[in-house]
């Protein structure tokens, strides 16, 4: 067996396997910020790189429901969302 093209399709799947973990990490990062639009209500903009995302963090934000009060289309993806 020739040990240099072991090594080269070694080096490759090591690569790869690296990236995967790096973007499926970068995928699940959420960002949120939280402002208060009253007494009672709380408000949060989270922030994305999947949609996935900001609705599960909105859900572990809010255990009994939320209201979306805006929503962005560009990257990153932002949903502003007011607890109920």
């Amino acid at each position: 067996m020739n040990y240099t093209i072991f090594k080269k399709t070694y080096m490759k799947h090591i690569t790869l396997l690296f990236l995967f973990v790096l973007l499926s990490s970068c995928s699940m990062m959420t960002y949120t910020n939280q402002s208060k639009l009253s007494n009672t209500s709380k408000t949060y903009i989270i922030n994305c790189a999947f949609w996935d995302a900001c609705y599960a963090k909105a859900e572990k934000l809010c255990s009994n429901g939320y209201s979306l009060i805006d929503k962005s289309a560009s990257l990153p993806y932002s949903l502003e969302i007011s607890c109920k």
